[in-house]
């Protein structure tokens, strides 16, 4: 059945033009008049009846025919037999005298293991995604992953092997969050994601009462103090934990599609200042700095800077920051120049240089490697604080005072020899204004042109 390559209506059989618009179509019947479909993915029907077949089935719902010789799906049955084929080249190593290992390091085949788990791409389908979240939940050691520092034998593997089973299974979540929807099959990963969560903070509470029982009570006040501020900021280390692990599902699926300067870009936010995560995450954005470094035809990944050196100037820094992370820079840092006085608060946080490498000069048709740090220098306000508080500067020798002042960074003083006197109070502090104002705290904010004004007593004429 052919169509019109013009409108594409149907065409009658050994026309030569189209009857609707008249475009002459020619006696050949080519490729582009046939109208083609594509079929993606795999419809699984029942082989008695032709029933279509849901996930994870074990009997038709119509005829009721049980199946047998089911197997795991292709993608978590290969990662699974990929694990099977590392542990199977693994080499042990040599013991001492006493029979003990040398070091507890993290031994080649396993950081091989570890590095396959945390770079596996989470398939697509509900029915992977409930099988490898079944693969990842009987992997998971739950004690490794409660203990926040141990000196056992083999902890530094254990624990390294849980947190990237426990990425992957957050990942895995999540992902069927998009795309499974809320039926039968997203239930039963959510069962298991759930479950592995309960399990693990079950764990931390009972590694907690170990603590206590075996440390005594001496330590119990300690406990208690830092579980309260544990809690204090749990909510904001998960909100971050989850972030990252969303940033990181879609650099690994960036990879997947070969799509590096893209990679790159998410790679260089793959960073955190929270003091709980920023070990863990580290390893793992230098991991996948490494692995685009291995990708790269040229052994790096070659990038363009978005703006010139030039260009750059006098532009909002956060603007500018964010441009060179989608460019494919990963090591991108700012820093603030506090240089702003009263006058000049137009312009705060404009970028006062760039400096790419040892590069304070470059061009947009500049190559760098995507490693080369980018330094972003912006202006602040320079804002400064009294030394003290207004009271606390009073009868204190004016001189004192003055260097006070200078050394918290003010620049525009003033000193007044006061009409009054008093006896025994030459030269002391009357009272000290910024700004016009004389009653100050030591937590108070000013520019540091303000005008600070110390006025003193001079010398009693009286006995």
């Amino acid at each position: 059945m052919a169509y019109c390559s013009n409108c594409g209506s149907q065409l009658v059989n050994g026309a030569k033009f189209c009857q609707k618009c008249g475009v002459a179509v020619g006696n050949k019947n080519t490729e582009e008049n046939v109208r083609q479909q594509e079929f993606s993915g795999r419809i699984f029907k029942c082989p008695n009846c032709g029933e279509v077949l849901n996930s994870f089935v074990r009997n038709c719902p119509t005829c009721g025919l049980e199946f047998r010789a089911t197997r795991a799906t292709s993608s978590v049955r290969e990662f699974a037999l990929k694990l099977e084929a590392i542990e199977a080249g693994r080499t042990y190593r040599r013991k001492d005298k006493r029979g003990l290992f040398f070091g507890d390091s993290i031994s080649e085949t396993d950081e091989q293991k570890i590095n396959l788990i945390r770079h596996y791409t989470i398939p697509n389908s509900t029915e992977d995604i409930l099988e490898f979240m079944i693969l990842a939940s009987s992997n998971m050691d739950y004690s490794a992953m409660a203990e926040e520092v141990s000196s056992a034998k083999g902890y530094q593997t254990r624990r390294a092997y849980a947190e990237a089973w426990l990425v992957k299974i957050k990942q895995a979540y999540s992902k069927a969050q998009n795309s499974v929807g809320d039926n039968n099959d997203f239930i039963r990963i959510k069962s298991i994601y759930e479950q592995c969560i309960e399990t693990l903070k079950k764990q931390k509470r009972k590694h907690a009462i170990k603590v206590i029982v075996l440390g005594g009570w001496p330590f119990f006040v300690i406990a208690i103090l830092l579980l309260t501020f544990s809690v204090i900021g749990l909510r904001s280390t998960h909100k971050e934990e989850k972030r990252l692990t969303m940033l990181e599902a879609e650099i690994v699926e960036c990879l997947s599609q070969n799509e590096l300067v893209e990679a790159a870009g998410k790679v260089s936010y793959l960073y955190t200042d929270n003091n709980r995560l920023k070990k863990e995450w580290n390893t793992i954005q230098n991991s996948y700095i490494k692995q685009i470094q291995n990708r790269s035809v040229t052994g790096t990944l070659l990038v363009l800077p978005p703006l010139s050196s030039s260009e750059v100037l006098g532009k909002d820094y956060r603007t500018v920051e964010e441009l060179f992370r989608m460019s494919g820079f990963v090591r991108v840092t700012t820093e603030e120049r506090k240089d702003l006085l009263s006058d000049e608060t137009e312009k705060e946080y404009t970028i006062e240089s760039v400096k790419i490498g040892n590069n304070e000069v470059f061009e947009k048709r500049t190559v760098f490697s995507f490693t080369d740090g980018v330094v972003i220098k912006y202006h602040v306000l320079n804002k400064v604080s009294p030394p003290e508080d207004s009271n606390s500067l009073r009868w204190k020798n004016y001189k004192d005072v003055e260097a006070l002042f200078v050394k918290s960074g003010f620049n525009n003083i003033a000193l007044e020899e006061s009409n009054a006197s008093i006896l025994n109070g030459k030269g002391k502090v009357k009272e000290v204004s910024i700004d016009g104002d004389d009653s100050f705290s030591k937590s108070s904010s000013y520019f540091a042109d303000a005008k600070v004004v110390i006025r003193y007593y001079r010398e009693s004429d009286k006995p």
